[in-house]
């Protein structure tokens, strides 16, 4: 129990649900928050390195901001953390969400290949 008399474990004894006050998450929605965050990430650095190559920024978003590494880090991770949140704090019988996610984790595994396969052309092509 925490200061406040609140169970605050992230995973219970029986591994099957995170028990905070404020949200009721599955280990599934718990790996999917934490793909997206990852993910996102790895999307940063992968085009920082194909950038780094002589690759281009193909998002027309974040051309300004790739400049740097500090700002599309925190700007990804802010907005990925986000999602990944209100994932954790959907009713645990709502389904859209998990599934809206776990194509947007599908989608930036995409990307992140595709960076890594650019990066291996520009290298080594």
């Amino acid at each position: 129990m925490g200061e406040r008399g609140l169970d605050v474990t992230a995973v219970p004894r029986d591994g099957t649900r995170a028990s905070w006050p404020w949200v009721d998450a599955s280990r599934r929605r718990i790996g999917l928050a934490v793909a997206l965050i990852v993910l996102n990430l790895a999307d940063v650095l992968t085009t920082r390195a194909v950038l780094a190559s002589g690759g281009i920024e193909a998002n027309p978003l974040m051309v300004g901001l790739m400049q740097g590494l500090a700002a599309p880090l925190l700007l990804k991770t802010a907005v990925a953390s986000l999602a990944g949140l209100l994932l954790l704090c959907c009713p645990p019988a709502s389904r859209r969400a998990e599934r809206a996610t776990a194509i947007v984790v599908g989608i930036y595994m995409a990307v992140v290949l595709w960076n890594l396969g650019v990066f291996g052309l520009l290298q080594f092509g």
